[in-house]
């Protein structure tokens, strides 16, 4: 059972006056160090508990066995970070770590406090397929904003997205009858595969990437519904930057990789569009009553009953004029649209192409005693790829291309301080030195921003 302690607090933040705290214990096993989905849902329940401005003091436990109790683990500190890198990503406001203070349980200890303030819940984090990813930038840059739509599902639609994405979800795309709210995520810079743990590969071959989005739908009145897309239909995505290149198309985030993102393409769907046309005249009588009704099923049988109406003929041919202007502007829309590239799930979806020049194995040794995560990325491919450290101490990224120009970024976050280190290189030499150094957030977006 989760252990509350309500005090008074006067005076507690700059523009909040705190009318309670609580200290919440969340428990661990024994050799966890990441917040699993059982701690993730405590986390978010915590957001709309409060009715007061509340300090919450999140007190990471494990159970002793052989003392028959809740202790602070050796773990423990690995565990706070990873609450403040949830806490982050859920929208709460971390005011600090503390530890070593007077504690009833046993071991080293470690606690996070955040903010809630009731009327200002966390952002809802929609977007889970970026969840279980390994991200060290998370703590510093969080999620990216997402952008909202709301949208009438039975109705062709056109959305545009603040980076260029263009969508089109043609009537009954989506599998509802009321307003839908569509949810859109652009990752298009280096930067931002970098910052959301995004490498673009895919059975462990470099993919040259025209873009990422995530996309999700859920119902308007009821934000806990979602949306389904419909299959047959699909909807049509204008990458920002792949869609200048006719060798890209369409790739999903594998689900059977959960903690390691794998890029896996869709496959080939052919859809066909059939045309009809057709004009039913209805004549009524002097009460509102239909006396007949004539259904025209060619515009050649249709022009020819019109030019038998004599006087109404003129009127007849604006009219007609003008439905047909507005007909030609939606058809040729709707053909421009159907010429993009289709997603027929929703999520993470890619728009990539193979690498396809001659490539080999490349490795260099950690030089660097840090827990570290590192990406390579390239300068002439729109590419990245997470490097993976085995027992040897050898730092890999499968096959790459050969003699090409690269940067390697080396980022590690401990103790709430970031260290960053990035060498420009060529893939034909694994000659890399990583010197690490404690750097600003402002700092590391400089430098990443200098990748594109």
């Amino acid at each position: 059972m989760n252990k509350l302690i309500l005090t008074l607090l006067l005076g507690i933040g700059v523009n909040t006056v705190w009318s309670q705290s609580t200290t919440f214990n969340l428990y661990f096993n024994r050799s966890q160090t990441e917040v699993l989905a059982k701690q993730k849902l405590e986390l978010e329940k915590l957001a709309y508990k409060f009715t007061k401005p509340t300090r919450i003091t999140i007190v990471p436990l494990v159970f002793d066995v052989n003392r028959n109790t809740w202790i602070y683990s050796a773990n423990s500190e690995k565990q706070v970070n990873s609450i403040i890198s949830y806490a982050k990503y859920l929208g709460f406001k971390v005011i600090g770590s503390p530890e070593n203070f007077p504690s009833g349980y046993y071991g080293r200890s470690r606690s996070v406090v955040l903010q809630v303030i009731p009327g200002v819940k966390p952002i809802d984090r929609s977007c889970k397929d970026l969840e279980n990813l390994r991200n060290p930038l998370l703590p510093l840059f969080g999620v990216k904003p997402s952008q909202y739509f709301t949208i009438d599902p039975l109705k062709d639609t056109i959305l545009y997205g603040n980076e260029g994405t263009v969508l089109f979800f043609k009537a009954k795309s989506l599998l509802a009858k009321d307003s839908v709210q569509v949810e859109l995520k652009e990752y298009y810079s280096l930067a931002d595969y970098v910052k959301s743990a995004l490498p673009s590969v895919s059975n462990g071959k470099l993919l040259e990437t025209g873009g990422t989005i995530y996309l999700d739908a859920k119902l308007k009145k009821n934000p806990t519904q979602k949306v389904a897309l419909n299959k047959a239909k699909g909807v049509g995505i204008d990458f920002t930057i792949g869609k200048s290149d006719d060798e890209m198309s369409v790739f999903y985030r594998d689900k059977r990789s959960p903690s390691k993102l794998n890029w896996v393409q869709q496959g080939k769907r052919k859809v066909s569009i059939t045309k009809k046309w057709s004009m039913t005249e209805t004549k009524l009588g002097p009460d509102g009553e239909v006396l007949y009704e004539r259904v025209f099923h060619s515009k050649d049988e249709w022009n020819k009953y019109r030019d038998s109406l004599g006087m109404e003929r003129k009127k007849e041919e604006a009219r007609v004029k003008k439905e047909g202007e507005k007909r030609a502007a939606l058809a040729k829309n709707r053909k421009e649209m159907e010429g993009k590239l289709k997603a027929f799930d929703l999520g993470l979806i890619n728009c990539d192409k193979f690498y396809n020049e001659e490539t080999a194995p490349f490795a260099f040794k950690k030089t660097d005693t840090m827990n570290t995560a590192y990406y390579l990325v390239f300068t002439d491919i729109r590419g990245v790829l997470n490097g993976n450290v085995d027992g040897t101490g050898r730092v890999s990224f499968g096959n790459i291309p050969k003699n090409a120009s690269a940067h390697v970024l080396a980022v590690s976050y401990t103790g709430g301080k970031a260290y960053f280190d990035k060498e420009k290189i060529n893939t034909a030499s694994t000659a890399v030195s990583i010197n690490m150094q404690v750097v600003s957030k402002s700092s590391i977006n400089a430098e990443l921003a200098a990748l594109n």
